[in-house]
This record gives structure tokens, C-alpha cells and sequence, in this order.
């Protein structure tokens, strides 16, 4: 069965865009998606930003409905193209991955649910990247939970010395709680943030006076794996998430995991044994957390051993074929 996927995708950061770039990396498809795409078998269209880049997938609907059906499957993974569901079923089977909905504006704000809500309506199959959006999506048929995954192949056969250094890696924006690791960070540790730092919250939180080295984007994958694989610990202190990439990559790097207690984390790991759990947007029960690990370096090491140990039940390969499952 012939699949087009719909979405951004990489060198654009985010963990839907590597989502979608790795499912296609295995999964027989063409990716209709922006102009400079990373994506193999990609259809191109010239808007990047997400609302031009959802107006000109719109525009190209109209080929889908009335040109030569060169699919059986559409996949949908942004949520401002839900509203392509009610007509594009008239012809197509649709799947729709909710990469997230709590702590969203379109499903926090309850008028603008509706509309989307109605739309949802019409897919074939929706897929959650975390159980507690299952739990919000009960209402609707055929709701499969399918998580976001990792490259195993990237940390296998590698070892690096340990540095005495905190990682943070993510979007730089205020969801991710980057301020509270700030207040938490203890005065001689150092740490590094990688991810895109052009932007005003990263602007207002570069003002701190602690030993912090802005490493930017990172587009080559082994420097990352290389840089979460030397840390000594790694910090993910989201105040709301759909279900990061970048936790099943801290966890496969084999370091200790700190992460806030909310929904998407605890629906992967579990406190004490292959993370630490610390109180959402509580900085001083962060910073007890991080002393916890820097006190007792057996029982960090033990910490990023489980969590290696848990990473490889989300390799992509896997994740690749459950998806297929659902379009078969």
C-alpha cells in the first residue's frame, strides 16, 4: 500500500519532524513536506513556516482529490492539517499521530477543541506517541498507542570518558523548563544546552551568571550521541511534553536521566530505577536530584545502565513496523 506522509521534517527541529524523517528512513512512502527537507523520497512545497507551509499543503489537496490517486494512505502529523481528514477520507484511508495534545493551545482552549475535535472524527486510525493522550483521545474509535523511538545503531560499539558536566538537549522554549534547570544548577557544575538558541526566551535566559556553554543546533547525530554519552548526567525538566525524542536518546546514551514528574515522562520511566523523577517546576527539588546523583556515582551509573537497558524496546525498527501494522 502506497503512503504519503504529510508534515515538516528535518533539518527543522522538533520531535515530530525527526519522527517523521525516521519512519520514512523505513517505511515505503513519499513525505510531502517544506523546501530543504533531509527526507529521501520528498514532494516538496516552498513555505517553511508552519502556517504557510499548512496553506500550501492545503492548495495541494486539490491534487490529491481530483488528480491521478497515486495512494491508498495518507498520513497526517500536524495538528493545524487535522481539517484535511473530512475531505481527503472521501478517497483516501486516514491516520492521523497526535504528537501531543495537553498543554496545547488548540486542546486547552476549549471552543477551538471542538473544531478539531470534529475533525479527528473522520481518520481511520489515530496514533499517540504517549498513553495519556490515549487516555484523552477515549472517546474516539481505533485510538493505538505507538511511541516515538530511538536509533540504537548510533550508541552501539561507542564509549567516551565522563566529564563532570550536566546536558540539557531540546527546543529552547519556555515548555522545556530550561529556566528552572537554570535556578537548580549548582554554582560549579557546568553545563551544557544543545539546541536552537536564536530566539528571546534564549535571549532572557542567557542572562544568567553560571558556567553555561550555548552549543546551538547540532544536525550531525554522533556529535550528539558522543556529547550525551560523556555527560554526566542529563537534565529534562519539560513542564508539559507529547513524548520528546530526546528522552529515548538520553536514556540510550547509558548516563543518568533526570526528568519533571509529568504525564509524558512517567508514562516511560519510572522514579529511582531507570530516571529520577523531580517535582515539575519545583528548582530546589531539582537541585536536590542533582546532588542525589553527583553524591553517589554507583548509584548514577546504575540509573543509566537501566535506562539503556529500557531504551532498547523503542528502537525505530520496532516503532517502523508497528506503524506498518496499522497500515496494512
Amino acid at each position: 500500500m502506497k503512503t504519503l506522509m504529510i508534515g515538516l521534517t528535518p533539518p527543522l527541529e522538533g520531535g515530530s519532524q525527526r519522527h517523521i524523517y525516521e519512519l520514512s528512513k523505513r517505511i515505503d512512502c513519499d513525505v510531502l513536506t517544506q523546501k530543504g527537507s533531509i527526507c529521501d523520497n520528498k514532494i516538496e512545497v516552498n513555505p517553511s513556516g508552519h502556517i504557510m507551509f499548512a496553506l500550501a499543503v492545503y492548495l495541494w489537496t486539490i491534487r490529491l482529490m481530483f488528480g491521478k490517486k497515486k495512494y491508498d494512505i495518507i498520513h497526517i502529523h500536524e495538528n493545524i492539517l487535522y481539517f484535511l481528514a473530512p475531505i481527503l477520507c472521501m478517497r483516501y484511508k486516514i491516520i492521523i499521530t497526535a504528537h501531543g495534545l495537553k498543554g496545547f493551545k488548540f486542546y486547552d482552549w476549549n471552543i477551538l477543541w471542538i473544531f478539531f475535535g470534529l475533525a479527528l472524527e473522520y481518520s481511520d486510525v489515530i496514533i499517540t506517541v504517549n498513553t495519556a493522550d490515549q487516555y484523552l483521545l477515549r472517546a474516539y474509535k481505533n485510538v493505538i498507542y505507538i511511541p516515538n523511538g530511538v536509533d540504537l545503531s548510533l550508541y552501539s560499539n561507542k564509549k567516551y570518558p565522563v566529564e563532570n558536566k550536566i546536558i540539557y538537549i531540546g527546543r529552547i522554549h519556555q515548555q522545556k523548563g530550561i529556566d528552572i534547570l537554570l535556578k537548580a544548577l549548582p554554582e560549579d557544575i557546568q553545563l551544557d544546552i544543545i539546541g536552537d538558541d536564536n530566539n528571546e526566551y534564549a535571549a532572557m535566559l542567557k542572562c544568567h551568571n553560571k558556567k553555561i556553554t550555548w552549543l546551538g543546533s547540532i544536525e550531525d547525530r554522533n556529535e550528539i550521541v558522543k556529547r550525551l554519552m560523556s555527560a554526566y548526567m542529563i537534565v529534562l525538566p519539560s513542564r508539559w511534553e507529547g513524548l520528546p525524542l530526546t528522552l529515548f536518546e538520553s536514556l540510550a546514551s547509558g548516563r543518568p536521566v533526570i526528568v519533571s514528574d509529568i504525564p509524558a515522562f512517567k508514562s516511560v520511566v519510572t522514579d529511582n530505577n531507570n530516571a529520577v523523577f523531580f517535582e515539575s517546576e519545583n528548582e530546589k527539588d531539582l537541585n536536590l536530584k542533582i546532588f542525589k546523583l553527583i553524591d553517589n556515582s554507583i548509584f548514577a551509573d546504575e540509573i543509566g545502565k537501566e535506562g539503556k537497558k529500557l531504551a532498547e524496546q523503542y528502537d525505530w525498527n520496532m516503532i517502523a513496523e508497528k506503524t506498518k501494522e496499522i497500515y496494512g
